[in-house]
């Protein structure tokens, strides 16, 4: 598992050490991240570090869950 990409109007700087916390519905996914970039007033490129592995498979889930949503 690497990162995704957090559109937000004020990105944290490139190098910042953040946490993330992810809802949808009752699921959650949370983990400490690093910024590998930043687009001003934009949004920002995460890494993940140090996940939960209990959080992975709901992770998991919504990647599945978005690639055959748009295959429908």
């Amino acid at each position: 598992m690497f990162g995704c990409y957090l559109e937000t109007s004020s990105p944290a700087p490139e190098g910042a050490l953040i946490f993330v916390k992810i809802f949808r519905d009752a699921d959650f996914f949370e983990s400490s991240a690093t910024v590998a970039y930043s687009h001003p007033n934009q949004g920002m490129g995460i890494k993940f570090r140090d996940y939960n592995r209990l959080h992975v498979g709901t992770l998991q889930k919504w990647l599945l869950e978005a690639m055959n949503a748009t295959r429908a």
